[in-house]
């Protein structure tokens, strides 16, 4: 979330003229390659299909998302700042929030009630 918080944050400074685009578009660049590669990373953490294909879902990540950073650094103004901290809060909120949890509680209760229930039967 920092490395995202700092080129949003630069993004946000070239964009508004308070600091040169030509000296800090590789910075960003840079920048955003982590982030695509920590949001990849952070995809296959929380969903185990993705786990299951690691190179397939970095790939995927720097086919889709490099192409669309690009253009993002190229045409930089305040819109595309605020596109871009929309599409980091939708994907914050998809990755950090805790829908494993929530949804484990539900099954770990009916497992563990099925085998309180086979131990009672079982002797």
């Amino acid at each position: 979330m920092a490395v995202s918080a700092l080129w949003l944050i630069a993004s946000l400074l070239v964009a508004l003229g308070y600091l040169d685009a030509g000296v800090w578009q590789i910075p960003i660049a840079l920048l955003m390659g982590t982030s695509i590669m920590g949001i990849a990373g952070q995809g296959e953490k929380k969903f185990a299909r993705l786990a299951e294909h690691p190179i397939a879902t970095k790939g995927t990540a720097i086919v889709i998302c490099v192409p669309l950073a690009y253009i993002a650094i190229i045409n930089l103004s305040v819109f595309v700042v605020f596109v871009e901290f929309s599409v980091m809060l939708v994907l914050s909120y998809v990755l950090f929030r805790s829908w494993d949890k929530e949804q484990s509680k539900g099954k770990s209760d009916k497992n563990t009630e099925s085998l309180l229930s086979k131990l009672k039967n079982c002797c």
